[in-house]
């Protein structure tokens, strides 16, 4: 199970990958060198997050939660972690149901 904890990789725009490559290594101590190497960062929305996994390799029976710190990311940018606004609270709910109909 990925993404319950609220911190995931999708959605992400390409401007802000480091910066969720950097919040995993400090709250989930994945290792950066490794996310560096292995992503294909081959997306953007939640869907062709899905989308990737299924092309790629797996080893292990994956389900994966649409992480909420990466939706406010999606629409706070790089404010994420401060308190958002009207206009950036009013984007987030846009970013969700394309993932919830994808399955």
């Amino acid at each position: 199970m990925i993404g319950n904890c609220g911190f995931g990789f999708a959605p992400v725009k390409p401007e802000m990958r480091e910066r969720a490559m950097l919040t995993m290594t400090r709250t989930e101590a994945i290792p950066y060198p490794s996310m560096k190497a292995g992503m294909p960062w081959d997306w953007v929305t939640y869907p062709e997050f899905l989308d990737s996994i299924e092309r790629g390799r797996k080893g292990v029976n994956m389900l994966p939660f649409m992480p909420i710190r990466a939706v406010d990311d999606l629409g706070n940018g790089t404010r994420g972690c401060e308190v958002g606004t009207q206009a950036d609270r009013s984007r987030n709910p846009r970013n969700v149901p394309p993932a919830q109909r994808r399955r």
